[in-house]
């Protein structure tokens, strides 16, 4: 959070590995308990020129949901960070498949998209 209120980003993109998932996944929202925040930035929008990149709305058990301190929820505790502190920061968590040789490109490619669409337009 120290470095959020040093930088003053305008897009804050978060990342963990998904072992599990085969292409790039953005988190739709994170949650603890009955609270659910959601991203504001547009994802629809900001994946649909991709060529692979799903929207989640399943943000797991781990870095999106907050289960008991901040550290094991990641997405969640930077969501609520910057709604309680009325920051204009966009937060976004995309989960990342394990990389080989054969999807490297690939995700690469498409996580390159989702950092030129956050940096060049405001719409997202």
């Amino acid at each position: 959070m120290e470095k959020i209120n040093a930088i003053q980003p305008d897009y804050i993109i978060c990342c963990g590995m998904a072992a599990r998932r085969t292409q790039l996944t953005v988190e739709a929202s994170a949650s603890w308990k009955e609270i659910v925040l959601q991203t504001e930035v547009d994802l629809e929008k900001l994946v649909a020129e991709a060529a692979k990149i799903q929207i989640s709305h399943d943000c797991g058990k781990f870095v999106c949901v907050r289960v008991a301190s901040p550290r094991e929820g990641l997405y969640y505790s930077v969501l609520d960070y910057l709604s309680q502190n009325k920051l204009t920061a966009r937060c976004i968590f995309v989960h990342v498949p394990v990389l080989n040789q054969e999807n490297l490109m690939g995700i690469l490619g498409d996580f390159v998209l989702i950092i030129n669409k956050l940096a060049l337009s405001s719409s997202c």
